[in-house]
């Protein structure tokens, strides 16, 4: 119920940029020399966007996310993206990163603040706001109150259809409570964001 539903993006249909919301790009070393990018959980985002990119769905590609990092002692993750990126072929030209934002509401207010400077007319445009099905909510919301024109594309979804029976009905799994911390983040963070005006 918590889950926004996957979209159906039409035949001929257009946007003018897909966002995509980090939190899953990072490196590790390897023999304390070469720095490899790795992608955890979340990489459906980075996936379905290149898909629509590659349909010719946008023909740009605008990566927000920072680090989480207090010291800044990391990369930044729009960087390891961007990396990636033009190493599968994707143009330079079609990468917009935004480097700063350290959670959701800086991804939409930092994002805004670069498209202003790059089209006066960027409100007017339309986005497809690529993350996590549990997380678009508080998204969305985020997004919009700093006057995007947004679509839900939702990536990662948690609460598969399945056919249920009595074993994955009722025996517990340590599946299901990480799902309620989950739901339980958004929850607290779509009350947290309200109180403080972030939506």
């Amino acid at each position: 119920m918590w889950e926004i539903d996957a979209t159906e993006i039409k035949p001929g249909e257009h946007y003018d940029g897909i966002i995509i919301l980090g939190g899953f790009v990072s490196t590790i070393s390897v023999n304390n020399q070469i720095q490899r990018t790795v992608f955890a959980d979340g990489n459906d985002r980075m996936i379905q966007a290149i898909s629509l990119y590659k349909k010719g769905i946008s023909d740009k590609i605008i990566y927000t996310a920072g680090t989480d990092s207090i010291f800044n002692l990391h990369t930044a993750e729009a960087i390891l993206a961007k990396e990636f990126l033009l190493e599968i072929g994707i143009p330079d030209s079609a990468i917009i990163t935004e480097s700063r934002s350290i959670n959701t509401y800086e991804n939409a207010m930092f994002t805004k603040k670069i498209l202003e400077k790059l089209d006066t007319a960027w409100q007017k445009k339309k986005y497809l706001l690529v993350t996590s099905a549990f997380h678009m909510r508080r998204s969305m919301a985020c997004f919009k109150k700093q006057g995007f024109n947004v679509t839900a594309y939702s990536t990662n979804f948690r609460a598969l259809i399945e056919n249920y029976t009595i074993f994955n009905t009722i025996v517990p799994s340590y599946g299901a409570l990480q799902n309620w911390t989950y739901l339980m983040k958004e929850l607290i963070g779509m009350v947290v964001y309200k109180a403080k005006g972030y939506i």
